[in-house]
């Protein structure tokens, strides 16, 4: 049998074809699959709970460094109190 150059069997051609178009939707290539509700909103608590335990560290360190701060202060005041002698109060004069 002579076959010609650029000769095609259709019917092979239309089952490859079937073959092709049955593999991709199955593969999910061209059709989207419906996504769960339930799983967006699953994402969007992690993601907000995350952020929340961001601040919430942040907040505590700054708390911790201002305390060590004001801590610092005071004794730094007291003690400077303490070495200064107390003023005598004069007493005034009467009129």
């Amino acid at each position: 049998m002579v076959r010609k150059v650029g000769f095609a069997r259709p019917f092979l051609l239309r089952l490859e074809k079937e073959a092709f178009v049955k593999n991709t939707n199955t593969n999910g290539i061209f059709k989207t699959e419906k996504k769960n509700p339930a799983d967006r909103m699953d994402q969007a608590t992690l993601a907000s709970r995350a952020i929340l335990e961001q601040e919430t560290a942040a907040r505590q360190k700054k708390t911790a460094r201002l305390r060590q701060l004001r801590l610092g202060q005071e004794a730094a005041e007291a003690a400077s109190a303490a070495a200064a002698p107390a003023k005598k109060r004069r007493s005034q004069k009467r009129k």
